[in-house]
């Protein structure tokens, strides 16, 4: 028996599945979310796909079923065969799913970004020009050429997805992981939703910036809405996909609703149009996708001679950007085009992006327009480099160690770095905080030390992600300790003590911990999520600790706990338990 319930979406749940959809309308704050699949529907051949297509419509009568296609499989439909090591159909069949109340950022985090193109603006304005020659001869009117971007991220990967989806809210944006893929979307596009026997489906063709006051944003808007060329390229996307809308439809039921709508975003504005129809009797999934896939909107047009050019120019698979992300029901179904989207690598994530190219597109705007449509994903914050020393006589406690890391880090991160800063003759003895800025440019703050009003810890709720780079360098961005550090400061607590998503003790919002057992000190592995203290550094390299994962349990029986950093030494801390 189907059902459906209602829950609270947050990291933890996102992390919780190895295989989980979730459906997600940012705008509007609505969402679908899937898992514990009863069945999972595959395809790497052309005969799979086929039978999966056949399955999916029988399945299709009294289950749910989510999922996503390939780019590749429109080869299917031109009668070719292709193996893939990675599925060109993927579909979870479900009983029951969940509808998101309201999504929670409580321990979201912008995440530091390293992005780089996959081509160089010479070889694109190469490429461009062998589509205007295409276009010349007659081949083609419009092409959608596409290339890829590569991005590092240091998070998880929901993480990413929460934090993205803050910056590009999308009616269309989708999580989605299983032991084959992770695909990040926040896609503005709809491909088509069928309800009944209705269909409706929303090219979108035509882009422009959004200004930096409301009234540069009204001229571009209104710019957008009468330009020739947008609306020419836009026109031409719904014929096309009128003409492809009609193979499926009952004659004289198509109709073009709206033309040239735009929809605003947070770096963008998009035009779009909508077309809709009412589909002819026993139409199937299969017919619905041989008609449709993939979008005209990704391809050009005419649109089998454009494929066939986009396969000799693109380099790399599309893979399931341009391809379809959606669901299927007894009561509706919604799919769509998987644009903005990104596809987990080894080390890496892919996030292809592209533009419509005309006879008189202008290279360096369409460039630019690719540019545009990837700001979104540039949402590292802003940050100084610390280091906190201890200073006595006017000496600094373990400088070499403090200003190695300091440098590491510069040189992680690309800070410039001053040689003056190796340099610096302590005024007063304390506590000597140090900020560099990305310039180079530093600032210096000295503190007296004070005692600490008690010797109290506790285990905080908030879970550390281990994949967070930021935890590994000590820098002015630190929001998951805002308010442990609040405490400390009010004398409530010595440190407070973190555990990781794996169920592993991290550090103190201050310090690093250590157990003592039988005589022996540890201390979490680095790869918990962590500082590496200069003091931990210190006693790992005498041997007078040892590394390893420490658990609730180990910390809880513990013969003694201790909290240190470089400035108060090893503090010997009691473990609050709150009821």
């Amino acid at each position: 028996m189907m059902s459906i319930t209602s829950c609270i979406l947050d990291k933890n749940k996102l992390a919780k599945y190895d295989i989980c959809i979730f459906l997600d309308s940012a705008v509007d704050g609505k969402g679908l979310f899937f898992c514990n699949p009863i069945e999972i529907i595959t395809a790497y051949n052309k005969k799979e796909f086929f039978k999966a297509l056949k399955k999916i419509d029988n399945l299709k009568k009294n289950k749910y079923l989510a999922g996503y296609m390939r780019y590749e499989a429109k080869e299917y439909f031109l009668d070719r065969d292709i193996e893939s090591t990675k599925p060109l159909l993927w579909f979870g069949v479900f009983d029951e799913f969940q509808t998101i109340k309201q999504v929670d950022y409580t321990d979201v985090y912008n995440p530091f970004m390293e992005i780089n193109n996959s081509i160089c603006f010479q070889d694109y304005k190469e490429v461009l020009n062998k589509i205007k020659n295409n276009i010349e001869n007659g081949n083609t009117y419009q092409v959608n050429y596409t290339f890829d971007k590569f991005l590092k991220a240091g998070c998880s990967e929901q993480n990413l997805y929460l934090a993205l989806r803050q910056v590009q809210r999308t009616y269309y944006c989708a999580f989605i992981k299983n032991y084959d893929d992770t695909i990040l979307s926040f896609s503005p596009e709809l491909f088509f939703e069928i309800e009944g026997n209705k269909i409706i489906t929303k090219p979108m063709k035509g882009t422009i910036k959004k200004g930096k006051t409301e009234e540069e944003n009204k001229i571009n808007k209104e710019f957008l809405s009468i330009d020739e060329k947008n609306r020419a390229e836009n026109v031409m996307i719904v014929d096309l996909l009128r003409n492809d809308i009609g193979k499926i439809c009952k004659t004289g039921s198509i109709n073009v609703k709206s033309l040239f709508d735009i929809e605003e975003y947070p770096t963008l504005y998009q035009m779009t149009s909508t077309i809709e129809g009412e589909l002819k009797e026993n139409t199937s999934f299969e017919n619905i996708l041989e008609a449709l896939f993939p979008c005209g909107s990704v391809t050009g047009a005419p649109k089998i001679k454009t494929m066939q050019i986009i396969d000799q120019i693109e380099k790399d698979y599309r893979a399931v950007y341009c391809g379809a992300i959606g669901y299927i029901s007894p009561e509706k179904s919604m799919f769509s085009v998987p644009i903005r989207i990104l596809q987990k690598q080894d080390k890496s994530w892919q996030y292809r992006v592209g533009s419509g190219v005309v006879w008189d597109s202008d290279i360096e705007n369409e460039w630019k327009e690719c540019e545009l449509k990837a700001k979104f994903l540039n949402i590292q914050p802003e940050f100084g480099l610390i280091e906190t020393m201890l200073v006595e006589n006017r000496q600094i406690l373990y400088k070499k160690e403090h200003f190695a890391r300091l440098k590491n880090s510069a040189e992680f991160f690309e800070f410039n770095i001053n040689e003056e800063i190796f340099n610096i003759q302590p005024a007063q003895d304390g506590m000597l905080r140090l900020v560099l800025a990305r310039d180079g440019n530093f600032d210096l703050e000295y503190k007296p030390l004070k005692s600490p009003s008690n010797n109290f810890v506790k285990i905080s709720d908030r879970v550390l992600d281990s994949q967070n780079t930021f935890l590994y360098h000590k820098t002015t961005y630190r929001p998951w300790y805002k308010e442990a550090m609040q405490d400390i400061i009010n004398g409530k607590y010595y440190d407070i003590l973190f555990f990781n998503e794996k169920g592993k003790l991290c550090e103190g919002a201050r310090t690093n911990v250590f157990i003592e057992e039988n005589d022996a000190l540890y201390t979490p592995t680095k790869e918990s999520g962590l500082l590496n203290g200069v003091l931990r550094q210190d006693l790992l390299k005498n041997k007078k600790a040892t590394e390893k994962n420490i658990t609730l349990s180990d910390l809880q029986n513990a013969d003694a706990i201790y909290c240190g950093n470089s400035v108060r030494g090893l503090v010997q801390v009691d473990l609050k338990v709150l009821v």
